[in-house]
């Protein structure tokens, strides 16, 4: 089984404080904040809604049994 990496800069899982996992990809915290910081220039009324949001993810994904 491969290690899970981010999608977007290929860090993998053990040098990511977060790495979430979606149905086909994952996306480190480092781009995760980057993806906010892109969508607030556009949109700075969205920021703090996507913070919290971005505070509720899980940690790590779940290891599949």
């Amino acid at each position: 089984m491969t290690t899970p990496a981010c999608s977007f800069c290929g860090k993998p899982q053990a040098e990511a404080l977060r790495l979430v996992a979606g149905p086909q990809a994952f996306i480190c915290d480092e781009c995760a904040m980057l993806a906010v910081q892109m969508i607030s220039i556009q949109h700075p009324t969205w920021r703090e809604r996507l913070m919290r949001t971005l505070a509720l993810l899980p940690d790590r994904p779940r290891e599949k049994s």
